[in-house]
């Protein structure tokens, strides 16, 4: 069963790293998967910050929406826990571009 998780759930900006901290029955597995709004040239391969991560319960995990992935506009990271019982938690992260967040700041500073 998975006891506790400990993650700031905010829009993540591209190249932005943040910690997810999970509690549960060992082993643990985090998964994650990023999804762009628009879709991705021919011949594109997945990301090295996306994949399948073996985790300790109570061990910290760096959650990095890829700069190179999400550098031209927004998508989402998709985080699968799954801990030694399948107990399965999803998070579902919404990214953006440092673009796409400047231009909303100075939209908002009329």
């Amino acid at each position: 069963m998975i006891d506790r998780i400990e993650f700031l759930e905010e829009p993540l900006e591209a190249g932005e790293s943040r910690d997810l901290l999970v509690w549960g029955r060992d082993p643990l597995e985090v998964e994650i998967e990023c999804f762009v709004e628009k879709p991705p040239p021919p011949g594109f391969r997945g990301c090295p910050e996306c994949g399948s991560f073996p985790l300790t319960s109570g061990e910290a995990l760096a959650i990095t929406a890829s700069p190179t992935v999400f550098a031209d506009g927004t998508g989402t990271l998709m985080i699968t826990i799954r801990d030694a019982d399948n107990d399965k938690r999803l998070i579902r992260l919404h990214v953006i571009s440092p673009e796409a967040n400047r231009g909303s700041m100075s939209a908002a500073s009329f």
